[in-house]
């Protein structure tokens, strides 16, 4: 009797331990974000995009690029940025410099040009 008392004891000690931890679960892990470089960007409304005439693509579709090596990637990130890690293969052509500096791509090739 007293063994049984004992049990039913550690049995209701170990249920409420359990369910304190599923409760308290969500807040202990939150869930992980995705770094925003590795999301797909979200559809602008007409007009909102920043450079509305300049195409922008998915991430599959350029990752698709890269791989076929179909594209020119440039980053367009100032030197400090692009030293602390690219694309590998992106040339550097900040932003500041890109007017001066576009002569040095070939007219005919497909650019992509990122940031982050």
């Amino acid at each position: 009797m007293k063994n049984s008392r004992l049990l039913v004891f550690i049995g209701f000690g170990a249920l409420i331990v359990i369910g304190a931890a599923l409760l308290l679960w969500p807040f202990l892990n939150p869930p992980q974000m995705i770094p925003p470089r590795f999301q797909e960007p979200t559809d602008l409304p007409p007009g909102a995009a920043p450079y509305p005439n300049v195409e922008r693509l998915k991430v599959g579709d350029a990752r698709a690029a890269y791989e076929t090596k179909q594209a020119v990637f440039i980053d367009v990130r100032d030197k400090a940025s692009y030293d602390r890690g690219h694309i590998p293969g992106a040339l550097s052509l900040p932003l500041s410099e890109l007017d001066n500096r576009l002569g040095e791509l070939g007219k005919q090739q497909w650019i992509i040009a990122y940031c982050t």
